[in-house]
């Protein structure tokens, strides 16, 4: 497909050239369905007038009731709990609302700061590490997270630094002042919004997971965990949602967004992201503010959108990791390049797992490695962890010596290579690799060390 043809077809706008573009993007979701980089794809589209559109790709089964992982969108929803239920507590001092957590930091911190992501704390807390892989979240205790918070040192404090850590402490907060656990507050806010189908687990609507085009497991939400990312929902909840949000939240009113926040994140092919408020600004052009959230989890993604310009709105939810952001804007932003993303040798090496052949992992791919590409490298991560998660280690540990085969100056490469090799029995050689790397990043020596002692023969 040519992006010269998709954004001619675009400056029309209107009519038959409006269908023409639908249809351009349609034959791309289509590609990638057949491709299995996205099995399925289920759409969810406002207009300045009239009633919603939905789209799906991927089966009959599939319809606006369909239900998929939306991960970080449930932040989102976190932050209009926030925004309405904290009032001024949104600027008192973490050290006044969390008295029984002694740590001196969080008196510089309010719960604003962890709403707009500038309150200093990393992606994931340090003390995250999960006993299976393949099911990350489900084993994060409020009990870890207010040890480590007790001990936490702050880093650029005041600068955005997204974290799912800080929106895990926000829901904790939001149902202390409240009284009400998140559940209970979240059921009145899909009231409000005219949401029937959104919930903490998969029901029969649920649409199978998949990870590079093979089958793949579902994550659960325990915990702190679930603020940041554990609902389930549908095109048709999510499009009411953000309908709601139009007619209700103050940045999704006309005119651009005062004092947002410069995220420094300019990979978006074209203009710039900033933050507010629980959404994400995208601003690609000079004339046109679109506001934004997208999630993912270990075989979903997903994404809500709003152009303010021209009063369009989208809702894209699939079964994989790849993300399909671009088609997704591409929807209410005409001017937006498609990526056109192409299957690497992780689907082929899922698929050589998933039929059984695990016979000279490692020794296919680099027969069959074509260039010195890494665009297939997260792929393998998120391949690897899976299967390690799964105990199948026949498969992840080829898949870690890819890895550290491509990144030999990576901790985190040393430190899953150990994992596997620990997980085998094989404690001499782990421990050698778990000391690599602590060499490479000695910030996290405490933790390791205790993977260290954990590992017996």
């Amino acid at each position: 497909m040519q992006k010269l043809s998709l954004l001619l077809l675009f400056l029309g706008l209107s009519g038959s050239i409006w269908a023409q573009a639908e249809a351009i993007l349609e034959a791309e979701i289509q590609r990638r369905q057949k491709e299995k980089i996205n099995p399925a794809i289920s759409l969810g589209l406002l207009y300045p007038e009239g009633p919603p559109a939905y789209r799906n790709f991927g089966g009959d089964q599939l319809s606006e009731k369909s239900l998929y992982e939306i991960g970080s969108l449930t932040k989102t929803f976190t932050a209009e709990l926030a925004l309405h239920l904290l009032g001024e507590n949104l600027r008192q001092p973490l050290s006044k609302l969390l008295p029984a957590v002694d740590n001196p930091y969080l008196e510089e911190i309010r719960p604003l700061d962890l709403l707009q992501h500038r309150a200093g704390l990393p992606r994931l807390a340090h003390d995250f590490s999960p006993a299976n892989w393949a099911n990350p979240y489900q084993d994060y205790s409020e009990e870890k997270m207010w040890r480590e918070l007790a001990v936490w040192e702050p880093f650029e404090l005041g600068q955005w630094a997204y974290s799912n850590w800080g929106y895990a402490i926000l829901g904790q907060i939001i149902e202390q002042q409240s009284g009400q656990t998140y559940e209970a507050l979240l059921q009145s806010a899909f009231k409000k919004a005219k949401m029937k189908n959104t919930h903490f687990t998969p029901t029969d609507a649920a649409v199978a997971p998949r990870n590079l085009g093979v089958p793949s497991g579902n994550w659960e939400f325990s915990g702190p965990s679930r603020y940041a990312g554990g609902l389930w929902s549908s095109t048709e909840d999510l499009t009411a949602f953000l309908n709601y949000q139009i007619k209700h939240n103050i940045l999704f009113q006309p005119g651009w967004v005062e004092d947002a926040i410069p995220t420094g994140i300019d990979d978006l092919g074209q203009g710039k992201l900033y933050y507010k408020g629980g959404w994400f600004i995208y601003r690609p052009d000079k004339e046109t503010e679109i506001l934004m959230h997208t999630g993912l989890t270990g075989s979903y993604s997903s994404i809500m959108a709003y152009n303010k310009t021209n009063g369009k709105g989208v809702v894209l939810l699939s079964n994989s990791l790849q993300l399909a952001d671009d088609i997704a804007l591409a929807y209410i932003y005409p001017k937006m390049e498609l990526e056109e993303p192409q299957r690497n040798l992780a689907y082929d090496l899922a698929e050589k797992i998933e039929a059984g052949d695990l016979k000279n992992l490692e020794k296919w791919y680099w027969k069959n490695k074509k260039d010195e590409s890494q665009e297939d490298l997260l792929d393998i991560y998120w391949l690897e962890r899976y299967h390690f998660g799964q105990k199948n280690y026949a498969a992840s540990l080829p898949l870690s010596n890819i890895m550290l085969e491509v990144l030999p100056l990576d901790w985190e490469a040393w430190s899953i290579q150990a994992e596997n090799l620990a997980a085998q029995g094989n404690c001499k050689a782990a421990k050698k690799a778990y000391k690599k790397a602590i060499d490479l990043a000695p910030e996290r020596q405490a933790s390791l060390e205790e993977k260290i002692k954990a590992c017996k023969d």
